[in-house]
């Protein structure tokens, strides 16, 4: 029997049990994410089968193995640019569903224009009543009665 666990492919591939796993297939699941099955072990295998949509799609093998260690780097660099030709193909989709979703631009409300605000009129005083109470009007209003109460 294999363990199950659901992982999401990364760009440099899957990561589990603290080892990366990679497959060229992984390629155009990158963001996706996967079924991987293991054997059962004390530690994390070298092989994970990788299974996509209920259906099995690679073997990945743990970069640190013996076959990640051999693995030459075109064919790295060969799944890179796999990679980023999917990666844009499914932006352009994105993109072009995006324009069919969203109305012309001459359909949309027109742009609201901005009004300056007016300044402050700084010529006339300000008014003391206009204004609330604060600390000095209490101490001024405690001088009032003390002054008041000395004249009596």
């Amino acid at each position: 029997m294999k363990e199950a666990a659901h992982r999401r492919v990364l760009k440099e591939g899957i990561k589990y049990l603290g080892r990366i796993y990679w497959h060229a297939a992984l390629a155009t699941l990158v963001g996706e994410d996967v079924l991987v099955r293991a054997v059962p072990s004390y530690r994390a295998p070298d092989e994970l089968e990788v299974y996509f949509g209920e259906q099995w799609r690679c073997t990945a093998f743990a970069l640190d193995s013996a076959k990640g260690l051999a693995l030459p780097r075109s064919a790295v660099t060969e799944a890179q640019r796999h990679q980023r030709e999917t990666a844009r193909r499914r932006i352009a989709k994105a993109k072009a569903r995006a324009k069919e979703a969203s109305p012309p631009q001459a359909d949309q409300r027109p742009a609201r224009r901005r009004v300056a605000p007016t300044p402050p009129d700084l010529s006339a005083p300000p008014s003391l009543s206009a204004r609330p109470p604060d600390f000095f009007d209490f101490l001024l209003a405690q001088q009032m009665r003390k002054d008041s109460s000395h004249d009596s």
